[in-house]
This record gives structure tokens, C-alpha cells and sequence, in this order.
């Protein structure tokens, strides 16, 4: 995006619409990060050039963490849909590793001896095929 762009898509992501438009979209989908189910959530567009029009597919939840990571390895481009799906995948992986060797706590908040592992491997699987699937429409 170009410096005209970016102060003109800043507007309106402060604006009426959008916050009317977010509210639709939680209506409709989990109010939850892409990656690691955080409730804690930006709306974060795939496809810019339908802002205002935007389907529920030009959109999807990421926490601040994985939205900045996203932008910190993908920049920002006016269609960024052919990067989410392997970027949830790898970041996945990355919790599960991180999981497995016990370098963190999944991002929860349960405590941790309270974590049912093979539920949480269902839903991120769930989910992975949801999104997958998403794409494919």
C-alpha cells in the first residue's frame, strides 16, 4: 500500500462502518485468533482493494502477536490470501513444538494442568480444516 492508501485505509478501519462491519463478522465466526484462540483480537483483512465491501472471507481474527508477525513476514499487499493459510500452519507448528519441549504454556486461560492436549490438537486441527476449506469456495 502507498502512503495515501494506508491514511485512507486508517480512516476507515476508525470509522462506523467498519465497527458495524466487525460486529457482523462476530455474529458469524469465533471472536478468537486464527493461531492460538486468544480472545484478545484485531479483524485483520486479507484483500484490501473491497474495503467497505468486504466478504467474510477477505477477513480473519489474529491477535496483535501473530497479526505483527504476519505483516513483520508477508509486508502488506493489497491480496495477502495465498500467505494465511501456510502462516496459521507454521505458527501452529511452532506452538506445538514450543509445547512439546516445554519452552512455554499454550496461550490459555486454563492453567495449564487443567489443558486436555488431545482436545486442544482437535480444535486446532477443526480449525485448520475450516480455514483450509475457506479457501477453497
Amino acid at each position: 500500500m502507498n502512503r495515501a492508501e494506508l491514511s485512507d485505509y486508517r480512516a476507515y478501519i476508525k470509522g462506523d462502518y467498519w465497527r458495524a462491519r466487525k460486529q457482523l463478522y462476530y455474529e458469524k465466526h469465533a471472536r478468537e485468533c486464527a493461531v492460538c484462540f486468544s480472545k484478545y483480537v484485531d479483524l485483520h483483512h486479507l484483500f484490501y482493494d473491497q474495503l467497505g465491501q468486504e466478504t467474510d472471507s477477505d477477513l480473519i481474527p489474529l491477535c496483535r502477536m501473530h497479526h505483527d508477525s504476519f505483516h513483520r513476514q508477508f509486508g502488506t499487499s493489497k491480496n495477502m490470501r495465498a500467505y494465511i493459510a501456510g502462516f496459521i500452519a507454521a505458527e501452529r507448528r511452532k506452538m506445538i513444538e514450543s509445547i512439546n519441549s516445554k519452552k512455554i504454556q499454550p496461550q490459555t486461560k486454563v492453567k495449564s494442568a487443567e489443558i486436555e492436549f488431545p482436545v486442544f490438537f482437535e480444535k486446532i486441527a477443526s480449525r485448520l480444516q475450516n480455514i483450509f476449506n475457506s479457501f477453497r469456495s
